[in-house]
């Protein structure tokens, strides 16, 4: 939880101070987020377009289901 607080606040920081955002991409301390939301939406770029209701709520459906792989695998489930 500490970690992840100092994390957060990095995060947000780097938003003033754009070396502490090139600090965390160097050491990869934000791969994880990164393969994380990869997972999730990634799959979903090369499809991009105006998706009619019924498919916007299968992509929701799919990413919801992507979230709760990802969430189990990580035993936060």
């Amino acid at each position: 939880m500490e970690r992840e607080a100092i994390l957060r606040l990095m995060t947000r920081e780097a938003i003033l101070f754009p070396e502490i955002s090139d600090y965390l991409y160097e050491t990869k301390a934000v791969r994880s987020r990164e393969l994380l939301m990869d997972v999730v939406f990634g799959a979903l770029l090369p499809h991009r377009r105006e998706l009619e209701v019924k498919d916007r709520n299968k992509v929701t459906s799919q990413i919801k289901k992507r979230i709760e792989i990802i969430l189990l695998g990580m035993g936060w489930l």
